[in-house]
């Protein structure tokens, strides 16, 4: 059973709660300190000090709502709950700038007795007979999962290395049914934006159009009636992690478009819609400046200086990992000299991962160890990397939670001190909304921390990690983009070295308002 449900914003505010059991006290708090700001949940659940904590966001409101229980509870049960608890809180909170504290006591009742006859509802009865069948398997030897070897060995040959390849698919799985793949681009090249694929009646875009029709019918639209059709076409944006500053930008744009339009033809409202979304999408997506890293490695090797990137984020988003992506980007298509400088003092483990990389990739690792300065052994490592010749110099950094002022103020001295060519900002596509915090933070903390406050150093780039898990929601990446004016430089699209991207433009256009992948 339910022990405690709680509901409140991000900045603090408890709008609703009951306790229905005892409850550890400050175990909810530790919780959000601990395990929800820093995103160690698998999805929205987490098992934390013998306690099961399952959430939803409220994006229109910034806001959580958050339950807590012991033992195992199906997830239709948790997930009917969140969302009516969700949809009672909107009923009587409608935007952010009403946002104050309800009394959903009776509503909870309600909504949680319709839960219990949910759970006591009676079970399909599955075929005993079918257990009786052999399984075609059943004779073959299951083969046990081999163990990552994080051992340091020798450099490893080329065709180890290919090995490492998930992008090819595999035999008896055809490439097209990994997560994901209906909206991430195959070759290295942006996609030109082509909205043609976006599906006419699935989706959102099909129940856009629809509701336009149906409110207007033939007659020529005006804001007033279509105004109603563009709100909830706009927290459909928000829902799918656009934020209200971005999904506004989107509906004003489209709005524009409608506003004069007739309604006499399904498929000359679609092309209308289809070129509005897209140019507004487009608009977003293209940032005041585009960075080319292989480019730009490739003119400074010409000019016989060293191209230096850092690296920096949270906890556990794939700094590390993603380094040595690019690490294979750049050797493998400028054939370029690589070191890697180990900057992470703090993680335990973290030199150790670099040296498996470095191993792996075949290119050089710079190290001092643990508990030293970061700067001064990025320093060290820049130094290095000119006197021997190298092309790129990569920096790992400690990860780092947005709101730990000494350790975002040892990366803003990092960055200040070595002036590295490239600051990119490794941050979880997963996440949403507070990728887009974790970003706004990090580049606030680079400014007030500067050593120059008239000429701050900011982030350069974005790096979107587990890119192919997040299906239709690719809103963050607009966001940041919104936010900042600083391009997504690549996506992450897998575990495997290869498997880093750039950012399509039309594919984002489809998972946001397409129908189903063909």
């Amino acid at each position: 059973m339910i022990d405690g449900v709680s509901i409140f914003t991000r900045s603090g505010l408890v709008l609703w709660s009951i306790q229905l059991f005892d409850i550890e006290a400050g175990l909810v708090d530790a919780f959000i300190k601990s395990c929800l700001l820093e995103h160690r949940g698998s999805g929205c659940s987490y098992a934390f000090k013998g306690y099961q904590f399952k959430w939803i966001n409220v994006n229109r409101l910034n806001a959580f709502i958050l339950i807590v229980y012991k033992g195992i509870l199906e997830s239709t049960y948790t997930e009917t709950l969140l969302k009516g608890l969700k949809g009672k809180l909107l009923a009587q909170i409608p935007d952010e700038s009403a946002v104050k504290a309800v009394d959903l006591s009776s509503d909870f009742t309600k909504i949680l007795a319709k839960c219990d006859q949910t759970l006591m509802a009676p079970k399909v009865q599955v075929d005993n007979n079918l257990s009786k069948r052999p399984s075609p398997t059943s004779s073959k030897s299951k083969k046990n999962k081999e163990g990552r070897a994080w051992g340091i060995s020798e450099k490893a040959s080329s065709k180890a290395i290919e090995a490492l390849d998930y992008s090819k698919p595999s035999s008896g799985q055809p490439q097209s049914s990994r997560a994901g793949a209906a909206y991430l681009e195959e070759s290295d090249e942006d996609i030109v934006s082509d909205d043609s694929d976006i599906d006419d009646s699935r989706g959102l875009f099909g129940r856009f159009v629809s509701s336009i029709q149906k409110v207007t019918g033939n007659a020529q639209m005006t804001q007033t009636q279509i105004q109603p059709v563009l709100t909830s076409f706009m927290e459909e944006l928000m829902a799918k992690n656009v934020a209200r500053d971005v999904a506004s930008r989107i509906v004003e744009g489209v709005g524009n478009s409608l506003v004069g339009t007739r309604t006499d033809k399904f498929t000359s409202i679609a092309s209308t819609v289809k070129e509005a979304i897209t140019r507004s999408i487009e608009e977003i997506l293209t940032p005041k400046k585009s960075i080319d890293v292989l480019k730009a490695a490739l003119d400074a090797k010409a000019n016989n200086r060293v191209y230096s990137v850092c690296f920096l984020g949270v906890n556990g988003v794939g700094k590390s990992t993603n380094l040595a992506k690019v690490a294979y980007y750049l050797k493998t298509r400028g054939n370029l000299k690589i070191l890697i400088a180990a900057c992470d003092t703090f993680r335990s483990g973290a030199v150790e991962q670099l040296k498996t990389h470095a191993t792996c990739l075949n290119v050089d690792l710079f190290e001092r160890g643990y508990g030293k300065d970061s700067a001064e052994i990025a320093k060290q490592a820049l130094q290095y990397a000119k006197a021997n010749n190298y092309d790129v110099c990569l920096i790992d950094t400690a990860g780092r939670m947005q709101d730990n002022e000494p350790l975002m103020r040892a990366i803003a001295k990092l960055v200040a001190v070595n002036t590295p060519d490239l600051v990119l900002f490794v941050g979880e596509a997963l996440v949403g909304h507070d990728a887009v915090d974790q970003l706004e933070k990090f580049n606030r903390a680079l400014i007030d921390y500067s050593y120059d406050p008239s000429n701050p150093r900011t982030i350069d780039g974005i790096v979107l990690t587990k890119y192919d898990t997040v299906d239709d929601k690719v809103g963050a990446a607009l966001s940041m983009v919104y936010i900042t004016g600083q391009p997504v430089v690549f996506v992450g699209t897998g575990q495997k070295y290869p498997n880093l991207k750039k950012l399509s433009v039309k594919e984002v256009v489809k998972a946001l308002v397409g129908g189903s992948a063909k």
